[in-house]
C-alpha cells in the first residue's frame, strides 16, 4: 500500500465497520420497539450467527492471497521470545504502544454505556436509544472518518489526531452537560461533536499504527493490535465497573455516567500530551539498531 493512501484505506475500512453498526442498531431498534426478553434473546442469537457466518466468509482465501502478494517482501522473521525481548528493550516502541492504548481507550470506553445512559438518565426505551446514539454519533463519526481519511495526506496523521482529541474531549464534556440539564436536543448536538472527534481520531490513530512498522509489520502490527485490543477490553470493563461503583455510593445515575465520560476526557487529554513525544524517525532508527542486534542470532538459530 502506498503510504499516501494509508489514510484513505483506514478511513474506508473503518467506515464500513461503523456503517454496519449503525444499520444493525437501527434494525434492532425497530424490532425491539415492542420489547420483550424473548425478542432480545432472539436478537442476540441471530446477530451472533450472522456475525459468525459473515466472518467465516470474509476470511476464506485471505491467507493464501496475502502469502502470494507478500512473498519476499517481509524480512527474516524473529522467534517469539526474541520479538518480546526486542519490544521490551525499545523505549520508543513501548511509548507508541502506550499512546495507542490511551487513544483507543478514549475512543471505545463509552461504547457499552451509551444506551444505558439514555435509558437511566433520559428515560428512553431501548427502541429510542438504539436509534439515537449510534445513528447520530456513529453517523457523524462515519462522515468524519471518510473526510479525515482523504485529508490525511495533506494535513498529516498527527494533526488529525489532535483535531479528533479536541473534539472528542469537548463532545464528552457537552454530553455531561446535557445529562445534568436533561436536555435531549442539546444531547444530539453533543453527540454530533463527539462523533466528529471519534471519526477524526480513530482514522488518524489507525493510520499511524499502519505506518509505524519499520519493515516489520508482523512484529509491530501485532504489538499495536495487542495494545488496541487490551485498551478496548479494559475500556469496556472499567466503564461498567465505574458506573456500578459510583452509582452504589452516590445513588445518582448521572454522576455514575459523568465519571465515565470525565475519564474519557482525561484519556483524550493524556493522548494529546503523549503524542508530541512520538517520533516515527526515532522509532525507525531504534528499530533498525535493535533488529541488527537480534537478526544475526535469529538467522543462526
Amino acid at each position: 500500500v502506498d503510504e499516501k493512501d494509508i489514510g484513505k484505506i483506514a478511513g474506508a475500512s473503518w467506515t464500513l465497520m461503523v456503517l454496519t453498526a449503525i444499520i444493525s442498531n437501527y434494525t434492532i431498534g425497530s424490532y425491539l420497539k415492542v420489547f420483550t426478553p424473548e425478542r432480545l434473546t432472539q436478537v442476540a442469537e441471530i446477530g451472533g450467527l450472522v456475525a459468525l457466518g459473515v466472518g467465516l466468509v470474509a476470511v476464506l482465501g485471505v491467507e493464501r492471497r496475502n502469502a502470494e502478494i507478500g512473498k519476499g517482501k517481509e524480512k527474516h522473521s524473529l522467534p517469539f521470545s526474541q520479538a518480546i525481548r526486542l519490544l521490551a528493550s525499545s523505549p520508543n516502541t513501548m511509548l507508541f504502544a502506550l499512546y495507542i492504548f490511551i487513544s483507543i481507550f478514549a475512543l471505545f470506553a463509552n461504547e457499552v454505556v451509551m444506551d444505558p445512559f439514555g435509558a437511566e438518565v433520559f428515560g428512553m426505551p431501548v427502541s429510542a436509544t438504539t436509534k439515537l446514539f449510534k445513528p447520530v454519533m456513529g453517523g457523524t463519526q462515519l462522515i468524519f472518518m471518510l473526510l479525515t481519511g482523504f485529508l490525511l495526506s495533506r494535513i498529516g496523521a498527527r494533526r488529525g489526531a489532535y483535531f479528533g482529541n479536541v473534539f472528542g474531549a469537548l463532545g464528552f464534556g457537552l454530553i455531561i452537560a446535557a445529562g445534568f440539564m436533561h436536555d435531549v436536543h442539546f444531547l444530539r448536538i453533543a453527540l454530533v461533536v463527539t462523533g466528529i472527534g471519534l471519526g477524526a481520531a480513530s482514522v488518524s490513530n489507525i493510520t499511524m499504527m499502519m505506518s509505524m512498522t519499520a519493515g516489520r509489520s508482523g512484529i509491530y502490527m501485532g504489538l499495536w493490535g495487542t495494545a488496541q485490543s487490551l485498551a478496548i477490553f479494559i475500556g469496556h470493563s472499567s466503564a461498567g465497573v465505574i458506573r456500578d461503583l459510583v452509582y452504589h455510593f452516590s445513588g445518582n445515575h448521572m454522576l455514575a455516567y459523568a465519571a465515565i465520560f470525565a475519564l474519557e476526557i482525561v484519556a483524550f487529554t493524556a493522548s494529546s500530551l503523549v503524542l508530541p513525544h512520538v517520533s516515527r524517525e526515532a522509532f525507525e532508527a531504534e528499530s533498525a539498531e535493535k533488529l541488527s542486534e537480534f537478526t544475526p542470532a535469529a538467522e543462526m538459530a
